[in-house]
Formats: C-alpha cells, sequence, structure tokens
C-alpha cells in the first residue's frame, strides 16, 4: 500500500468517525432539559401576601429515558414536596408530571423552549389553569414563575423563585 493510499484510508476513518460523533452527539427530542442538571438553591416570595420562600431544586437527567427526574423541596416553614417527570412527547413538545402531597397527580404540557424561557402549562377542561416559566438569567441562574388562571385566558402570578445552581 502506498503513502498516498494510506493517507486516504486515514481521511476515510477520520471523516467516518467524525459523523458517528456527530451522530451520538444529536440531541434527543427532551436532550435540552439536560441543562438543568444538579442542585439550585431558590429563593423568593409569595406575590398574595409577601411572605419568602426557600427551596432547592434538584434535577436529574437519565440520558438512556431522555427524561428529566426534578424534585421541589420547600424549606421551613413551607411545606411544599414534589417528585416531577419532564420528558418529550410523542406528539410533539414535551410533557411532565408532577406529584405533590397538595394537589395529587398533575400533567403539563410544553412546546420547548422559546429563547430563554421554558413554559409549562396545564389544561383544565381544554383551557390553561396552571403555568410554570423557567426562565434562564445567565451561567448558572433562573428565576421560576408560577401563575394561575381561574377563566382560562388571564394568569395571575402566584409565585416566584431566583435559583442558583450549587456547585457539585
Amino acid at each position: 500500500m502506498t503513502n498516498r493510499n494510506i493517507r486516504v484510508l486515514c481521511l476515510g476513518f477520520a471523516a467516518a468517525a467524525a459523523m458517528v460523533t456527530a451522530a451520538a452527539a444529536e440531541p434527543g427530542p427532551a436532550q435540552g432539559l439536560a441543562g438543568f442538571a444538579g442542585a439550585w438553591r431558590c429563593e423568593g416570595r409569595f406575590i398574595s401576601n409577601g411572605a419568602s420562600i426557600a427551596s432547592t431544586l434538584t434535577f436529574d437527567w437519565s440520558e438512556a429515558a431522555q427524561a428529566l427526574v426534578v424534585r421541589h423541596d420547600d424549606r421551613p416553614p413551607n411545606a411544599y414536596h414534589a417528585v416531577e417527570l419532564w420528558s418529550f412527547d410523542k406528539g410533539g413538545g414535551l410533557s411532565a408530571t408532577i406529584a405533590d402531597g397538595f394537589s395529587g397527580v398533575r400533567r403539563l404540557v410544553s412546546p420547548g423552549w422559546e429563547g430563554d424561557v421554558l413554559t409549562w402549562t396545564r389544561l383544565q377542561d381544554g383551557r390553561p389553569a396552571e403555568r410554570f416559566a423557567y426562565r434562564r438569567q445567565g451561567p448558572g441562574k433562573m428565576l421560576v414563575e408560577w401563575s394561575v388562571s381561574r377563566d382560562g385566558t388571564t394568569f395571575r402570578l402566584g409565585d416566584t423563585l431566583n435559583c442558583e445552581r450549587l456547585k457539585s
């Protein structure tokens, strides 16, 4: 085999390896959720009475399942605790299931990221009833806003959390 043939063969292997690497790196339908992975410390307030709220959010990405497992734990004196599962929906967009001791199990949908905002909406009788918006605020920072709607059109902000990613 000549040096030229060896170079052509090596270039062919390099091109094939690059294609395999690029295919493996292509995001799955829910890959955009992986960026949440880690623990976050959050501080905020309830809009209705101005009372403070503090929470820890923990996001665990499952590459094999293409899903994000979320734990939301309020710190005392507040008592909200939830376990959530976020993933892609075969019908399009994203789907989340939230289980907590106050509301039971809720299903929410999202069209996916719109700029720096990921919004989850719960429908009730075909109308929007509840919404969670996760806004990227820069590296390691996000704002979480929870809103409710009684009429299916107008949302009222219920609480906000300013979150910072904890170093692992």
